[in-house]
């Protein structure tokens, strides 16, 4: 009996992934539309069957699976689950258009209440000092830098602070920073641009948060335990 509701649990969780994926997809193509481009012309028609669009339903099945089993059936699986399903959409279009909308930013606050009123890991200090922190720090990245980074970016960790705490947030950054730093040495590397190409920070900072939410706790319990 335990077996078959695990089994019908995660069967729910692909098919709503698999649900919230193609409607992700559905908005992404219409955005891509409004800014007059066009979803199939991202990539020539060789490289057309995978289009990171069309694997957005697989991928987003894929976290829901991988949330259900950490936080099990649970509120803060919910709230996980819309985040992650934002938060790709988010990487993608950003990844397109070097554009985070304020509306995607935003969408991700109800998940943020959620998980606060919902979740005991991470206290409401916790969540204002991430809020107020990795805006503060961003913001000075972004003056230092002069326009290195973009302002959606800044957003879009200042709402991440709230949603996750600074501990999580600030691991999501640092994450981040390792992934974009490597891909753009291989980028340089590969003579496919020098230090002036624009590279969208958003998917990294995606990917860093991601990694955040599924494994931080223990990647913060390991890197504590080293001293």
């Amino acid at each position: 009996m335990v077996i078959e509701s695990a089994w019908m649990a995660n069967l729910g969780f692909i098919l709503g992934g698999l649900l919230s994926g193609s409607i992700s997809a559905g908005i992404l193509q219409r955005f891509l539309s409004r800014q007059e481009e066009n979803i199939a012309g991202w990539f020539s028609a060789e490289e057309k069957k995978y289009h990171p669009a069309y694997l957005l339903p697989l991928l987003t099945a894929g976290l829901f699976v991988l949330l259900f089993q950490i936080y099990g059936l649970t509120v803060e699986t919910g709230a996980y689950c819309f985040m992650v399903t934002i938060l790709l959409l988010l990487a993608l279009i950003d990844f397109k258009t070097m554009l985070i909308p304020n509306w995607s930013v935003l969408s991700l606050l109800p998940a943020g209440f959620l998980l606060a009123f919902f979740s005991r890991d991470v206290s409401w200090p916790a969540r204002f000092i991430g809020f107020v922190a990795a805006g503060a720090v961003l913001l000075l990245i972004v003056i230092l830098s002069r326009g290195g980074m973009g302002i959606g970016d800044v957003k879009l960790m200042t709402v991440i602070g709230f949603c996750l705490g600074w501990k999580a947030t600030f691991l999501a950054l640092f994450l981040a920073s390792i992934i974009g730093g490597t891909v753009g040495l291989g980028i340089l590397a590969g003579g496919k641009g020098n230090l002036k190409t624009e590279i969208p920070f958003g998917p990294f900072l995606v990917m860093g948060i991601i990694v955040s939410i599924l494994y931080g706790r223990e990647l913060l319990s390991w890197y504590l335990n080293c001293f």
